[in-house]
């Protein structure tokens, strides 16, 4: 029984004296703070949904929104690129919104409402970049790429001319 212990016991000070041990310690407590980070990414995302339709988010809380978001996903180490990109469209989303909403300065008649397509273009790219936060940082690039694809291709498909516009518009002076 002994014999055993002692065995044991060499076998926890060869891993500690090879460094294994805080590695591993290192990686189990780092899982908690990604954690915290992805929930950080996701809250800040909600805000932003909110924060993009009139008269819910006024300019300088809509941008208030987009920062805490970029912050948010650069300390939870999330592609710039599909952040870039659902900003781009959540700014587009914006100011289509509060054009309507200028329009029509009541929500029961239809103010602050966009073009349905295109608010399910935002939407899924709202989705897409949750969905990335929550995703090891190895398999993002081959489990999203497809749908970040597809998704560009139906923005850049749009025909509507004030939409087109005002995505590209948004995409070359993106927050």
């Amino acid at each position: 029984m002994t014999l055993g212990l002692n065995a044991s016991l060499s076998i926890v000070g060869a891993l500690g004296t090879l460094g294994i041990g805080s590695i591993l310690g290192q990686w189990l407590a780092g899982g908690k703070d990604r954690r915290e980070a992805q929930a950080r990414v996701l809250e800040a995302l909600g805000k932003m949904e909110h924060s993009r339709w009139a008269p819910h988010g006024e300019k300088p809380a809509f941008l208030e929104s987009a920062r805490a978001l970029e912050t948010a996903a650069l300390l939870g180490r999330i592609p710039r690129g599909y952040v870039r990109f659902y900003l781009s469209l959540a700014d587009a989303a914006h100011s289509l919104s509060y054009s309507s909403w200028n329009d029509y300065p009541d929500e029961d008649e239809g103010g602050g409402g966009i073009n349905s397509k295109f608010a399910d273009l935002v939407r899924e790219a709202a989705r897409l970049l949750a969905d990335v936060s929550w995703s090891g940082r190895i398999f993002r690039q081959l489990r999203f790429a497809r749908r970040f694809n597809r998704l560009n291709a139906a923005v850049s498909a749009i025909s509507e001319p004030e939409i087109r516009r005002v995505v590209d518009r948004s995409r070359q002076y993106a927050l």
